[in-house]
């Protein structure tokens, strides 16, 4: 705004003449003031400019932010303090002045933005469509659509699909459709089917049916309630306030006595128990039975608990982190451990649950899905293309493998391979590895000659899996040399064959391909286990480490090397990777656990030497055995168990690839030539759903993701009095399978002495398990799970002593089989502290 010293009507006063010099002076004191706004406008924070060009410009002092418009858009550049490092000329500059600015916006890149998302939208991979029947029959979407989202044109309601590839048989479905195109949708998701289903567990949920049951009383209790019939559980609840109280059913007292915590509902005739209630509660809170501290390192070392405390919960206070330990009794003389500890008053502590441990030992479910990711192709860190299937128009074409053409099918069992037509003619198979797979041991890795025929014929992948062409079998199949001197010269490797018993080897591999992210493989297979053999035996056949007292190798180790160097001389494809599944130990059952333990570890580094001429890296895929069944004397409390797992463990840290694949106590026994159950041997259908289990074992090393089975945490159990608590480590939570094996009574689980006898077993958390004994055991009595001799009397020809019905919820189905595979829990015999 310009102030002059007179106003225009002060210079033209009633429109008489005006002195010139009154005119003057108002000219120039309006010019003097726009000259003076201008240059405040042009040399403020904002100049504007029509030239993309700032090299050329020099924006007036104290300038902040340039606008430059012309035909091209409007440019938005900002001043920076200083140099930019590095340079990018894309959004940086200088002006002539050599300021420095910096691009933060420009239209073209809007538009170009905008133009990016209307085109994504409506002619991309989503595409929205409105239909009341939330299907996208009918509908045309646009080119490249991978997801159409229906609405319902009136009212509310979606469906999500995705595109999927036309049914092998069958029809349209209500959750596979076609569009006019042609095209085939899988629906995803559906709001219609999530109310359908909300209503049908409305009507059928539990809380429906009866098993648990809301009840409303004042006082907490079930007098006068009438529970709907198969009512396990009432919760109930104040009518007025948020009081509650759970109880769930009960045997009647022997003496019929009604209390605060036992009583009968209305019918009169059920009695029910008190499990827990929001004020009991509160009041072990105030009575201090609950104790919540603030420590760094979520331990109680250095704590001084208040008495009567029986649960310890410790916050982290510099960082987020919790950790919940529980009281136990007084431990022997033994060092604390990250699982066990005490506090400041000696009193000893038992971890129960830690953020800290859960971080470290169970990785989500993110970063399993990003390390399969890097394996197969699909992740940030892969560098494996996954091959493209065959066009079915290009089944049954011939292949060349090993010198032999053949026709080919399938590339596995589900499993894709990738084909190229040679100078010859004929198909070349590129697989996306190639392996060595053998399986060492006794009878239960060479496959034992079982009643009844083979779980399958012909092998179940053999353009996949290739075998010697020796012909020679222990008990007849194409298996190798199994330890016996070949009567025919290896001369080359042929497709699987399968001849009257089932090959150990043969179905390894062809479960691994199954389940190998990286696809179909080749593999060349044998199996080499020798019947009744330990590691080391003074008669030559009964050993497969060292003959005594030389110290020579055994014959079976020899024909091993033989057989893998016959793979190496012959193989069409140079292998790159051995794959050792080490099946043993029933011969060697009670040796010293810690003799079993040097012998097998002088053995893994006997057998990796001499693979050492092919250049190759070994995996070792260990399983333990289970033990014999109760007609047998021989049971199950077998050292050899403790000292596989021990085995491994140092195997580990002396540089072997060592993967802990479980415990084998589930597989049913098989029935011997002759029709007689069979002890000790598990049938075809277990061997096979062994290798399965050996197979995931592979998939998760393969990955880089962890796989071993649980085991008791501090390997030792908790005593409280008439109850034993196992704490477990596992990889996922832990449950009971009755239906994994036969119900023992006791699941498993047996005392090493008669000072008490189990009375019940449950579980109490999620790797957690409590039994309840007849009393309070002895100072020596040690707790076993499939860890125990027979009874005497105790005849069953199914599964081994003792059979437990732990395992992990994780569960997976085998891709030869179909049946489940399982993590089961280890067997064990643990001191009660």
């Amino acid at each position: 705004m310009v102030t002059t010293t007179k106003t225009p009507g002060e210079i033209y006063p009633n429109g008489s003449a005006v002195p010139k010099a009154d005119i003057r002076t108002w000219m120039t004191e309006m010019q003097t003031g726009t000259n003076a706004e201008l240059t405040d406008l042009r040399n403020g924070r904002l100049w504007h400019s029509s030239s993309t060009n700032l090299s050329a410009q020099t924006p007036p002092p104290g300038t902040n932010q340039i606008i430059v418009a012309n035909n091209s858009g409007t440019f938005n550049w900002r001043r920076l303090g200083s140099a930019p490092n590095p340079v990018n000329p894309a959004i940086h500059a200088q002006t002539a002045d050599a300021a420095w600015w910096y691009l933060s916006e420009d239209t073209p890149a809007i538009k170009a933005r905008v133009s990016a998302v209307e085109t994504d939208l409506p002619n991309g991979r989503v595409w929205r469509y409105a239909r009341n029947d939330l299907t996208p029959v009918g509908a045309t979407p646009p080119t490249g659509t991978q997801m159409i989202a229906v609405h319902k044109t009136t009212g509310s309601g979606q469906a999500d699909w995705v595109r999927r590839s036309a049914p092998t048989s069958g029809g349209a479905t209500d959750v596979l459709v076609q569009d006019a195109t042609g095209q085939w949708w899988g629906r995803t998701f559906s709001t219609t089917s999530i109310e359908s289903d909300l209503a049908a567990k409305a009507d059928t949920s539990e809380l429906r049916s009866g098993r648990v049951w809301q009840y409303a009383n004042n006082s907490l209790t079930i007098d006068g309630a009438i529970p709907p019939t198969g009512t396990q559980c009432i919760d109930v609840t104040k009518s007025v306030g948020t009081e509650s109280a759970k109880w769930v059913r009960a045997s009647a007292p022997s003496d019929g006595v009604v209390t605060d915590t036992l009583r009968r509902d209305g019918t009169g005739n059920q009695w029910w128990r008190r499990a827990s209630s929001s004020q009991v509660l509160r009041d072990d809170m105030y009575d201090g039975a609950v104790k919540r501290v603030v420590a760094n390192n979520l331990r109680p070392s250095g704590i001084t608990v208040p008495a009567g405390a029986k649960v310890l919960v410790i916050t982290k206070g510099n960082a987020p982190g919790e950790a919940i330990w529980a009281t136990i009794g007084r431990l022997p003389d033994l060092p604390e451990t990250d699982e066990y500890a005490k506090d400041l008053d000696a009193k000893w502590w038992i971890l129960r649950w830690s953020s800290e441990w859960v971080a470290r030992d169970h990785p989500t479910f993110a970063q399993m899905q990003a390390a399969l990711a890097t394996v197969s192709g699909s992740g940030s860190g892969g560098g494996y293309t996954p091959p493209e299937p065959l066009p079915a128009s290009a089944t049954l074409l011939p292949r060349r493998v090993g010198g032999v053409t053949q026709l080919v099918g399938d590339a596995g069992i589900g499993a894709a391979a990738r084909y190229t037509v040679g100078g010859d003619g004929a198909w070349h198979w590129l697989p996306s590895r190639v392996a060595i797979f053998m399986v060492l041991g006794q009878s239960n890795a060479a496959v034992s000659e079982m009643e009844g025929p083979p779980l399958y014929i012909p092998a179940k992948t053999p353009d996949f899996v290739l075998m010697s062409n020796d012909g020679v079998g222990e008990l007849g199949g194409l298996r190798g040399h199994n330890g016996q001197v070949p009567t025919v010269p290896i001369t080359g490797f042929v497709p699987a064959q399968i001849a009257g018993v089932q090959s150990s080897a043969e179905a390894l591999a062809s479960a691994s391909n199954a389940l190998d992210p990286r696809g179909a493989g080749m593999i060349y297979a044998g199996s080499h286990g020798r019947g009744g053999a330990g590691f080391t035996a003074t008669d030559p056949n009964f050993a497969i480490w060292k003959v005594l007292p030389s110290g020579a190798p055994a014959p079976q180790r020899i024909r091993m090397i033989e057989w893998v160097t016959a793979v190496m001389t012959h193989a069409a494809v140079p292998p790159t990777e051995i794959v050792i599944a080490f099946t043993h130990g029933e011969t060697n059952r009670r040796d010293p656990w810690a003799t079993y333990t040097a012998d097998g570890l002088g053995y893994m580094a006997d057998i990796e030497a001499d693979l050492a001429f092919t250049g190759l890296p070994v995996v070792w895929l260990v399983d333990i055995p289970g033990g014999t069944t109760a007609m047998s004397a021989f049971g199950s409390d077998w050292q050899v168990k403790y000292a596989l797992r021990e085995l491994m463990r140092q195997a580990r840290l002396a540089g072997h690839k060592v993967v802990d694949v479980g415990p084998r106590y589930h597989l049913p026994m098989g029935t011997a030539r002759g029709g007689t159950p069979d002890h000790i041997h598990t049938s075809y259908l277990s061997q096979v759903r062994l290798r399965e289990m050996d197979a995931f074992a592979y998939r998760n090393h393969v990955a880089g993701l962890p796989w071993w089975c649980a085991f008791p945490k501090g390997e030792r159990a908790a005593g409280l009095g008439n109850k034993v608590i196992l704490a477990v480590e596992s990889l996922t939570p832990i449950m009971i399978d009755r239906d994994m094996v036969p119900l023992d009574p006791h699941l498993g689980f047996s005392l090493s002495n008669d000072s008490a006898t189990i009375t019940g077993v449950e579980q109490t958390g999620d790797r957690e398990i409590t039994l309840s004994l007849s009393g309070t055991p002895n100072s020596s009595a040690r707790l076993q799970y499939v860890y125990r001799r027979p009874n005497a009397g105790e005849v069953d020809t199914r599964y081994v002593t003792a059979a437990g019905s732990i395992r992990e919820v994780w569960q997976g189905t085998g891709p030869i089989t179909g049946l489940p595979v399982y993590r089961p829990m280890h067997s064990f015999e643990v001191p009660i502290a």
